[in-house]
């Protein structure tokens, strides 16, 4: 059965897509958008892997089309044709026939694939030669998401009075690249943001993932896709205020072994999403679950397809209508 990943940006990726012989190669930096993590990297992943999957720039009716669902334009949608939709952290994408949710708690709660992010491309652990304690504090994402008070020059300020440096690992909104990838100089991460509930519950588990991964302490805020992972009180520090920062690294410092349990806990948890395990999960969806749903969709006549396509779309023309009028009143 035909897979076929649907990139909406080749330009992004020009090696995938040169007639003669496509180079297969993730470049780090460039891993930083929902369709680079969701589509590329899967595909690439899983072509590497030995297993028959496609990527193209558009879908196709005999095939089961995985898309970003924040890429593809309402335009993009065709009727006869079967998706698989990766959520991002917005709209439910409606007309998609499978979803995979931006993490397990949406997943149980929709009854949606959450086979689990990969961790980020060429990631580069914390040096393990480095002190274990926690002298240099990181942020990985978009600046604006960070909780205001972190953005504060007194939490820096604060911070350095315990010998503790903070950084933000941004996004480059123009080339659209990022250092996400490289933790080698990095004791914990923090991951607090400043965002509404209803934005909050649809943000995904990879930065808890990367931390896990590269061996570093996580201090995160109270998100339900980081709670839902949370097994042991050393899988992350749970702080809402920059005050509970300080104190959590205060603490970790002046006890000693603290970090040495956190980071051990961090390599227990880190096993499970293993790119090997991780490429059989995807594996298994698209065999299982996916290739069942996509052949009860070939068995679907083409007016039941119309009619269930206009319905879909307009429930999703207008969630998209109040996620952007709900995006225009944001302050940051």
């Amino acid at each position: 059965m035909p897979i076929n990943f649907v990139c909406v940006h080749p330009e992004r990726w020009p090696s995938f897509f040169q007639d003669a012989q496509p180079r297969i190669e993730l470049t780090a930096h460039n891993v930083s958008t929902h369709e680079d993590c969701m589509i590329i990297q899967p595909y690439a992943e899983l072509q590497q892997a030995g297993f028959e999957v496609e990527l193209s720039t558009a879908p196709r009716p005999e095939a089961i089309n995985l898309i970003s669902a924040i890429d593809f334009h309402l335009s993009d949608w065709r009727r006869d044709c079967f998706f698989l939709a990766s959520q991002a952290d917005w709209i439910r994408p409606r007309i998609a026939h499978s979803i995979i949710a931006i993490n397990p708690v949406e997943a149980e709660r929709y009854g949606d694939f959450a086979p689990a992010f990969f961790p980020q491309t060429g990631m580069i652990p914390r040096d393990p030669t480095r002190e274990n304690v926690i002298r240099s504090l990181a942020f990985f994402g978009v600046e604006t998401n960070l909780g205001s008070q972190f953005r504060e020059p007194s939490f820096a300020t604060a911070l350095e009075q315990l010998g503790v440096k903070f950084t933000v690992r941004g996004f480059d909104p123009v080339s659209r690249t990022s250092d996400w990838h490289d933790y080698s100089d990095v004791d914990a991460v923090l991951a607090i943001r400043s965002l509404p509930a209803a934005e909050i519950r649809l943000k995904p588990e990879l930065k808890l993932i990367n931390a896990w991964v590269s061996g570093t302490v996580g201090i995160f805020g109270p998100e339900p896709a980081y709670q839902h992972l949370r097994t042991s009180p050393f899988d992350f520090i749970e702080a809402s205020t920059a005050e509970q920062v300080i104190e959590a690294i205060r603490t970790v410092n002046e006890n000693p072994g603290e970090f040495d349990k956190r980071a051990a806990r961090a390599r227990e948890r880190a096993v499970y999403y293993q790119k090997e395990r991780v490429i059989q999960r995807w594996i298994a969806m698209l065999e299982g679950p996916a290739s069942d749903q996509f052949r009860e969709f070939q068995q679907t006549g083409m007016v039941s397809r119309c009619v269930r396509f206009a319905s879909n779309a307009a429930l999703q023309r207008a969630d998209f209508e109040l996620h952007r009028r709900r995006q225009s009143s944001r302050t940051f």
